[in-house]
């Protein structure tokens, strides 16, 4: 397991310091570093042999030609680059790079080993560009699945019939016999409704797979079958190959975009084969599925958002996390998007919180809060309440007020009611005003200490 990792002056980081659990997403819009993280890992992956002598800039997993470009763009050229990763047992490995003397090259002043990260024994990586469905495979030749999945299929014909522990079994019966294929099978049923069988041609160096859906074989060429099956099942057969070959510590799984091609539903389902996976390893997802990210907080997974190149972490137990959290809380907390949706559970947490039957009521909690009152001019939106407002703080609505009834009223219901045509000219002012508010009425939500 990888417990943290620091880079200094690596690409946008001039400092940082990310910290891991067992299962752990990283996420945050594009550019924001997610795979500066997984390069760093990787770089410190193709260079775990402790020769400075013997710096691999351009290897299997990542590709470097000059210091230029992985050097943070704040720093001088004379800096050192530094990654330093902790795992097992506080062991840990650390690289030290610089610009050589006279090219614009990568030369390496040090390098430790105590942590020994080996690939595809505890360092498993799957990247975003895997194979997607190919007529026939390589066979698998009892190296590696690969980071592309590319061996994934030729790993299942030749491990199919292997009897595999039933701790690795999510579905536990006296009767049963746990077979490598069979499980995978389990799981792709479970997240895509198909499954595959796989066999080695005779006299060739080439692997086929079949695939069927309620017990009938699939009458279409395999290149013409969905990506989303095929990526998949690289994704369970290098995970699940942790039943065959189970090592002595916690390996880690890095990987990259899980969701691809795959409907919500699907994505779900994926995640309870990795959430069950997890009790044997350690998962880093780089993700921007909302789905899955909403999954793993529910599940005591730990979200890392990058913003602005350092982490904001995220756990069920949060602090800023409702009790119950939406899609659309997820948009919000971890890529900044404002969505009705969010909207409405706030405003109902405050009625609920404020005891409060009706919109009006909760005005006048909102008008009496420490946080209106320091900002009166931003939050009221001096638009008149509909109704009766006798005894009233206000006759306004305050912005949340306002965009609640404009969101559930958007046409006029009743005789007088007004229209609410406000923060309505086009869809940037609407949303600006929704940032607002969600952001006032989390404000209060931490006012008041709920």
């Amino acid at each position: 397991m990888i417990s943290q990792i620091r880079m200094r002056n690596f690409k946008c980081y001039k400092d940082c310091k990310i910290k891991f659990k067992n299962f752990n997403v990283l996420c945050g819009p594009n550019s924001s570093g997610k795979s500066s993280i997984n390069q760093a890992i990787l770089f410190l992956l193709q260079n775990n042999h402790g020769d400075i002598t013997k710096l691999i800039t351009n290897g299997e997993y990542v590709h470097y030609d000059e210091f230029e470009e992985i050097k943070n763009d704040e720093i001088s050229s004379a800096k050192h680059i530094i990654i330093d990763l902790v795992g097992n047992n506080k062991k840990s490995c650390s690289l030290e790079i610089k610009k050589a003397a006279s090219t614009n090259t990568i030369e390496c002043i040090k390098n430790i080993t105590d942590f020994k990260m080996k690939a595809e024994e505890n360092i498993f990586y799957l990247s975003a560009e895997r194979i997607g469905p190919e007529d026939v495979y390589d066979k698998y030749n009892g190296t590696k699945i690969g980071f592309y999945g590319e061996n994934a299929v030729g790993f299942i014909a030749k491990n199919k019939d292997f009897a595999i522990d039933e701790k690795f079994a999510y579905q536990k019966g006296p009767t049963r016999d746990y077979t490598f294929l069979k499980e995978v099978n389990y799981w792709l049923k479970e997240i895509i409704g198909e499954k595959i069988n796989a066999n080695d041609l005779d006299k060739t160096d080439r692997t086929r797979a079949t695939y069927s859906k309620d017990g009938k074989q699939l009458q279409v060429r395999n290149k013409n079958t969905g990506s989303g099956l095929s990526y998949v099942v690289s994704i369970i057969a290098m995970v699940f190959s942790l039943s065959i070959n189970t090592p002595e510590y916690k390996p880690t799984f890095i990987i990259e975009n899980p969701e691809i091609h795959l409907h919500p539903k699907a994505q779900m389902k994926l995640m309870e084969f990795l959430m069950f996976m997890s009790n044997f390893c350690q998962i880093i997802i780089e993700t921007h599925s909302d789905h899955i990210i909403k999954n793993v907080l529910d599940n005591n997974g730990q979200v890392i958002k990058l913003n602005n190149f350092e982490p904001i972490y995220y756990t069920k137990k949060s602090k800023k996390i409702l009790p119950t959290m939406t899609i659309g809380e997820v948009k919000w907390t971890v890529f900044d998007m404002p969505t009705i949706d969010f909207h409405v559970s706030l405003y109902s947490y405050l009625q609920e919180k404020f005891v409060a039957t009706r919109p009006n009521k909760v005005d006048d909690e909102i008008r009496d809060t420490l946080i209106f009152k320091s900002n009166t001019k931003l939050y009221d939106t001096k638009c008149k309440r509909y109704g009766n407002h006798t005894n009233a703080l206000s006759q306004y609505e305050t912005l949340p007020t306002y965009l609640r009834n404009a969101i559930d009223h958007p046409k006029k219901i009743k005789p007088g009611e007004p229209l609410r045509r406000k923060f309505r000219k086009n869809e940037v002012e609407f949303e600006n005003a929704l940032r607002i508010s969600i952001d006032f009425m989390i404000k209060i939500i931490e006012e008041k200490g709920w």
